[in-house]
């Protein structure tokens, strides 16, 4: 890694990919360290005394685009295994901190590094430390997006010093993602906040005026994934149960914007493999149990479908009431529910209902209106079952399409 480059702030915030004229790019150059630095607060180690003095920040709160009102100074180093980066926050008032659990936004002051490694200005990763040393990591994606459930292996260490407070990093390079080159040039940035005042300042920052042309675009994302089951054992005579099964599976996710308030998202065979499974429930009740939705497709422009009813004059101030649910995304594609009152011995059912295809409208038209539409369809799954010397298969879920529309 020989040139640390600081990214545009499109890493960082939704609107410089639109913006008509990008601010110019700062750069800035990383020094290898002869020596391993001690990740402990201390900025006294070699490394220090030699590696260039990143300054200059910009406030983006609360007066944005002037300078901000502390010095605060960053400096980045590598080796072969890791990426290290030391600052000091100067601070004329009493450092405000707090110690609470991991990726917890607390109400404190911060310092965070945001790292594009892959250098396409769309993805990345992202670290926060506070100056108890609480740490906060996240995932960048498809610019506008991040993930907190992501935890890397990374060290810091922060202290409180006379007249602000330091901090000290180590990121391994196997926490990050990077083409294999001979030079390596990646998007940075760093902001700070300052709690006492409420302030936050940006390396590269994106003024709030910045004059912004809304894009028609189009986003096609192909996925491939690949399984295989092991069982061990295999239960005595069954039939359908295997030592080992291998499977593949790909679809497509699309995304058009019809215009610069409609969009027009799509799915093809939905992978929904990188959402946390529900927690372990045991209803003993009527009624259904309702999960949070955490589905991509179906999280995007949920709040459209959700608003129905939700308006203040449903308000009811010291009573339980709350308003009914229209819609509940979670049916589409739940587990099949036809296998309780059927005698086997032996018995493959699917553990899921497979979504063919799905798709919505989401968006605002003139005069205020905000409108949603979604149409999803279900395969046919069926169960296979063995009951004496009797073989045989029967639906558990007949192919079904759902929609929904909401216009208000």
């Amino acid at each position: 890694m020989r040139r640390v480059r600081a990214a545009l702030a499109s890493l960082l915030v939704s609107l410089p990919l639109l913006a008509a004229e990008p601010p110019a790019t700062p750069s800035f150059r990383a020094v290898r360290a002869t020596s391993v630095p001690v990740i402990d607060g201390d900025l006294s180690d070699p490394v220090w005394q030699t590696a260039p003095e990143i300054t200059s920040f910009t406030q983006h709160d609360p007066d944005d685009g002037k300078p901000a009102t502390q010095r605060t100074v960053v400096k980045v180093a590598y080796d072969d295994q890791a990426i290290y980066i030391a600052a000091r926050m100067d601070d004329s008032k009493p450092v405000t901190t707090v110690l609470g659990r991991r990726d917890t936004n607390l109400q404190s002051d911060w310092f965070r590094i945001y790292i594009d490694s892959q250098h396409d200005r769309l993805s990345g990763t992202g670290f926060w430390v506070n100056p108890s040393s609480v740490q906060i990591d996240m995932q960048l994606y498809n610019d506008i997006y991040d993930d907190w459930n992501w935890d890397a292996v990374w060290k810091s260490v922060a202290k409180i010093v006379p007249g602000g407070w330091v901090v000290e990093v180590r990121i391994p390079y196997s926490q990050l993602r990077f083409p294999e080159r001979p030079n390596q040039v990646w998007g940075i940035n760093f902001a700070r906040r300052t709690q006492s005042n409420k302030e936050t300042d940006w390396l590269v920052n994106t003024p709030k005026e910045q004059s912004i042309h809304p894009e028609r675009s189009l986003e096609l994302m192909p996925y491939g994934v690949a399984r295989s089951d092991l069982t061990t054992p295999v239960p005595a005579g069954d039939p359908f149960t295997r030592a080992s099964a291998y499977k593949m599976d790909g679809g497509v996710d699309v995304k058009f914007g019809i215009s610069s308030n409609l969009t027009l998202t799509g799915t093809i065979n939905p992978d929904f493999g990188q959402v946390e499974v529900d927690p372990a429930v045991l209803n003993l009740s009527q009624f259904e149990t309702f999960f949070p939705e955490k589905r991509p497709f179906f999280t995007e422009g949920a709040s459209i479908f959700n608003a129905y009813g939700n308006g203040p004059a449903n308000f009811r101030a010291s009573f339980n009431f709350y308003p009914p649910r229209m819609f509940y995304s979670r049916r589409i594609g739940r587990s099949p529910q036809g296998t309780s009152n059927i005698s086997y011995d032996f018995i493959d059912a699917p553990s899921q209902t497979t979504i063919l295809g799905a798709a919505k409208i989401t968006g605002k038209i003139g005069n205020g209106w905000s409108v949603g539409a979604l149409d999803a369809i279900t395969d046919s799954e069926r169960a296979r079952y063995e009951a004496g010397s009797l073989r045989y298969s029967q639906q558990v879920r007949r192919s079904t399409a759902t929609r929904a529309s909401e216009c208000w």
